[in-house]
């Protein structure tokens, strides 16, 4: 999916990841993403503050669009609004009430492959 993003974006686009710790390492040393920025929910537990201080940067990269890959992490959709990014996009998970954040959702069918899911949500 992150290569058919850059594909799309061409090189004169930036492409940045969002994810957690389990994400970055997979994401480390990918040639298709300009920026790979962490998420760790466990710093904003114990400092709170820091986490005004995160979307204050997120929100400063001013965002054309976010794409909310995750089916199920309601934060995340909090997080692309946070973004402050002009077009949104994310799954329609049952009931998880996410897609409201979202300009445009895509059902998650539990049936169909996420790798399927994925492809069909970045096209």
């Amino acid at each position: 999916v992150i290569k058919a993003l850059r594909e799309h974006l061409g090189s004169d686009g930036r492409l940045d990841f969002l994810c957690t710790a389990v994400n970055a390492a997979a994401l480390k040393d990918s040639p298709w993403l300009d920026a790979c920025l962490r998420f760790e929910p466990g710093r904003f537990l114990a400092r709170p503050w820091r986490l005004f201080s995160f979307l204050h940067c997120l929100r400063a990269q001013r965002y054309d669009w976010v794409l909310d890959l995750d089916q199920s992490l309601r934060s995340s959709a909090l997080l692309a609004v946070a973004s402050g990014a002009t077009w949104r996009g994310g799954f329609n998970s049952p009931g998880q009430h996410k897609h409201g954040a979202f300009h445009a959702s895509t059902p998650n069918h539990k049936q169909v492959h996420e790798f399927e899911q994925f492809k069909a949500e970045a096209a």
